[in-house]
This record gives C-alpha cells, sequence and structure tokens, in this order.
C-alpha cells in the first residue's frame, strides 16, 4: 500500500506539476526541517490523535472527496478535519 502522504493529491507537492516536488525530493537527511518530521513521524507511531486517518482538510475549504462515499469523518483537530477511507 502506497503511504497516504504519497497519494495524488493529497500533498500538492506530490503532484507533478508543482514546483516544490523536486526541492522537497531532493530534501537531505541533514536538513533540519528533515529531522523535524522525522520525530514527528516516530512519535506518531505512539500517539495516534486521529486514529487511522489517511486524508484531511482545513475547516475552510470543502473537496469533493470529503462527500463520497466510503469516506468517514474521524475527528476534528483545530481547523482540521481528518478523514478515514473505509473502503481501502
Amino acid at each position: 500500500m502506497v503511504s497516504a502522504v504519497a497519494w495524488p493529491h493529497q500533498f500538492s507537492w506530490m503532484n507533478t506539476n508543482d514546483a516544490q516536488r523536486i526541492r522537497v525530493l531532493g530534501a537531505q537527511w541533514e536538513d533540519p526541517s528533515i529531522q523535524i518530521a522525522a520525530r514527528a513521524w516516530r512519535q506518531s507511531e505512539y500517539m495516534r490523535p486521529a486514529a487511522d486517518s489517511v486524508l484531511y482538510h482545513a475547516d475552510y475549504v470543502a473537496p469533493y472527496w470529503a462527500k463520497a462515499q466510503g469516506i468517514e469523518l474521524v475527528r476534528r483537530i483545530g481547523r482540521h478535519l481528518f478523514y478515514r477511507d473505509v473502503t481501502r
């Protein structure tokens, strides 16, 4: 299964036409931002405030997929809404 981070349109930098894609995919382990992200990723193994969510969006947008069949709202955290895909 492909990581939710790499799902099409989940994050704009994973879209092939996004200018950030090359910069993000070329990041080096020594980059402080990569270290912070890795630390957060490791911590997520033990703390899962959004349960088994694989999709999210801010509350000021309404993506088409949020109302799609098989998509269930899991939790709201601040201004973000987290969803699970029960079809996977």
